[in-house]
């Protein structure tokens, strides 16, 4: 009939295979995807509502209307079939939660879908309507307003709840502003105040670590948010269904007091002190003690550790101790010993992730040292002093070297990680100037894209409008720029959260 022309008798033939047996009830699916096929979207959109009435089917009939009534254009009519997803299911779907906000974006915000999602919330006994709600408004960054749906939720089971935790580590890869970040710590609180006995409770633990670490990264708050990181690992090693996740969580914790409050003797003692095999985080494991032996200053056993991993037949550990003994050589002084162990990083283990990082800082000391010793020597004082915590003395240090040798190659580098003591120290707004001047003055250097991406961040929560222009020069300045999809992911989340579209 369609290849007649004859477009109605063709709907009324296959109408005719359908009925309410459920011995038939495929037959909805089949006669629904062959109507999409032939383009007649609004008789399928009528077949799938029809076959619904079979239990067993009206999950996916529901979803192949979803989809219809977002080809045909109707949000509206999309997000209706959404909310009664959500409260047909057993338990909250994080894919159907995803979809509900994904549906309110493309409507513009229509603040007629909040009124609908309000009324399923009145209509139904379930807390779910609330996660639910709570998700749009993050997809509006009305994050206040959301707080209200996620506290005391004492009538959302915890598999519910923890499906939305879920919801918020995906969108977490899309969102990096603080205040997602500061709703995203506070849902894992409250989880963990609701079930602290939780078989997830654990995870969702070394969730709220990374959270803390991730927001602290963001802002000038000092140490205090990297202790309460570390106070919450702890809760996971002596929780009674910790032990799956401790390895996850003795990497965390060195991680932290290695790179961010700088201790590397008890960075070492999380990773040769931590109770359980790393043996799925063997070669991270690795990298950790590494680092941590060179910035204590531990040169003979850099040396012994160096040489077992270099014999013991695994590639990516061999690369590790090689690495470092080269960074060792850098912070003894033994430049053109680092500049050749470095550089067999490179040219011996290129797939290594510490190969660019070793070129890199190769061919940096070798032009500096063009200049004479002084600027290397107070960049090696500038590292080891902040390898030690004294983040003021490395941040002099610095000074003195962008002051003293303003046409050396190293002073990029220094201003851009002077910037970087300067926001662990609270001085924001040297950070800031230091950040500019590498953007002013040397926007060939590979560190101009990352001032421009660091000044963006610190530009959200005050001035949208300037990171959204910092984030622009960004993409049309440096297309080549290998953060690229971070930056262009940070700026459309900015763009969304003001409710602009894309």
């Amino acid at each position: 009939h369609l290849d007649l022309g004859n477009r109605e008798r063709a709907v009324e033939a296959w109408r005719g295979a359908l009925g309410g047996d459920p011995r038939h009830a495929k037959n909805f699916a089949l006669v629904g995807r062959l109507m999409m096929e032939a383009g007649l979207y609004e008789e399928a959109v009528e077949v799938y509502r029809s076959g619904r009435m079979h239990e067993a089917l009206y999950r996916p009939m529901t979803a192949e209307i979803i989809r219809l009534e977002r080809l045909l254009g109707d949000p509206e009519a999309a997000f209706r079939e959404t909310v009664r997803l959500i409260a047909s299911g057993p338990a909250l779907n994080v894919g159907d939660v995803k979809l509900l906000a994904d549906i309110y974006a493309e409507s513009g915000r229509d603040e007629r879908l909040l009124a609908i999602a309000d009324s399923a919330a009145a209509e139904s006994e379930s807390a779910r309507f609330d996660i639910a709600r709570a998700a749009l408004l993050l997809e509006a960054g009305r994050y206040g307003e959301a707080e209200r749906y996620v506290e005391g939720r004492g009538a959302l089971a915890d598999r519910e709840f923890y499906a939305f935790l879920r919801y918020l580590s995906v969108e977490r890869r899309e969102r990096g502003e603080r205040g997602f970040l500061a709703f995203r710590r506070k849902v894992l609180e409250a989880f963990l105040d609701l079930y602290p006995e939780s078989p997830v409770a654990p995870e969702v633990m070394i969730s709220l670590a990374e959270s803390l670490r991730e927001e602290a990264l963001l802002s000038d708050g000092g140490v205090g948010p990297f202790e309460r990181a570390l106070e919450t690992i702890a809760l996971v090693k002596h929780h009674r269904l910790g032990g799956p996740f401790r390895e996850r969580a003795a990497i965390l914790e060195a991680e932290i007091l290695l790179d961010d409050l700088h201790r590397p003797r008890e960075a070492l003692a999380a990773i040769e002190d931590a109770g359980v095999p790393l043996e799925r985080s063997s070669t991270r494991a690795e990298e950790i003690r590494m680092a941590a032996l060179v910035r204590a200053g531990a040169w003979e056993k850099v040396e012994r550790r160096a040489a077992l991993l270099e014999a013991g037949g695994d590639s990516a550990k061999a690369a590790v101790g090689l690495y470092g003994r080269g960074t060792a050589s850098f912070y003894r002084g033994d430049y053109e010993e680092a500049v050749e162990l470095l550089s067999s990083v490179a040219e011996r283990c290129p797939w290594s992730p510490w190969a660019n990082d070793a070129l890199e800082t190769a061919l940096l000391v070798e032009e500096a040292l063009r200049g004479g010793t002084e600027p290397l020597d107070r960049y090696r004082d500038a590292a080891a002093l902040a390898a030690r915590g004294d983040i003021a003395g490395a941040a002099d240090s610095l000074e003195a070297l962008i002051e003293r040798f303003p046409s050396s190659p190293l002073r990029p580098r220094a201003l851009f990680e002077r910037a970087e003591l300067d926001m662990r120290s609270g001085n924001g707004e040297r950070a800031e100037r230091g950040l500019e001047t590498i953007a002013e003055i040397y926007p060939l250097s590979d560190l101009a894209p990352r001032a421009l991406e660091l000044l963006a961040r610190r530009a959200r929560g005050g001035n949208p409008r300037r990171a959204e222009e910092l984030y622009e020069t960004i993409l049309e300045r440096y297309p080549d720029d290998p953060f690229l999809e971070r930056v262009r992911r940070d700026y459309i989340s900015l763009r969304r959260s003001a409710g602009k579209e894309e």
